[in-house]
């Protein structure tokens, strides 16, 4: 009784961890993403900019400081709060 029981348990245990095994490898078989094809190449290709003349031109313009203007339209703190709230 208490073997057959055990033994019907176990038989149930197997087979459902073998249809969990074969629904996750037909989730996998179904994503090409996850399929180990040799085809696939997932290598990161060439820039459009690789072969540019003039690249990274805007690196090296130099940052100007604060500078002192007498004049409330003409100062940087103007010309910024232009910037970013009228313009």
């Amino acid at each position: 009784d208490e073997r057959a029981a055990a033994e019907a348990a176990k038989r149930e245990a197997d087979e459902r961890a073998a249809a969990e095994a074969q629904a996750e490898a037909s989730m996998i078989g179904g994503n090409p993403l996850l399929q180990g094809e040799g085809d696939a190449s997932f290598a990161i290709g060439r820039r459009w900019d690789d072969d540019v003349v003039f690249r990274n031109q805007a690196r090296d313009v130099p940052q100007h400081g604060k500078r002192f203007i007498n004049d409330t339209t003409r100062n940087d703190f103007h010309r910024r709060f232009l910037a970013k709230y009228i313009q």
